[in-house]
């Protein structure tokens, strides 16, 4: 190194999953994710087997999935991601939030459950960037 180089030593960028097999829902949720985190990586897929080829490929600081997947449905596919995901935090993001599905999902590992409503004008920019800071 020369006398005027120098090195930074810059925190690797965020990588973040998103589960969602609906493909508009999966554009808008990784694009609402990008805008709140502009240097995280945001990975897509739509199914529980595609999250496990990805999970074997790289570690996921944080996990968004939806609960009706081709392959899984319901709060059992929080504990079907959980073992092969890490301790990655996993936020459900559904479009049908009932109490007995918070619950559920709430017991089964889910850092956090929110209605797909929310994204836009509810509570989930304050939800989202808890999770990426904290990370």
């Amino acid at each position: 190194m020369s006398s005027g180089d120098f090195e930074v030593n810059l925190p690797p960028p965020k990588r973040i999953l998103v589960i969602e097999d609906t493909m508009s829902e999966a554009f808008l949720l990784k694009k609402y994710v990008e805008n709140l985190a502009s240097k995280a990586i945001v990975d897509h897929v739509i199914t529980l087997v595609g999250a496990h080829k990805k999970c074997s490929e790289k570690k996921y600081d944080l996990i968004f999935l939806d609960l009706n997947l081709p392959d899984g449905y319901g709060p059992n596919s929080i504990t079907d991601l959980k073992k092969f995901s890490g301790d990655a935090p996993v936020i459900v993001a559904t479009g049908f939030l009932a109490d007995l599905t918070m619950e559920e999902s709430l017991c089964k590992g889910a850092k956090h459950i929110f209605s797909k409503n929310q994204l836009f004008g509810g509570d989930a920019d304050e939800i989202i960037l808890k999770y990426i800071s904290s990370i």
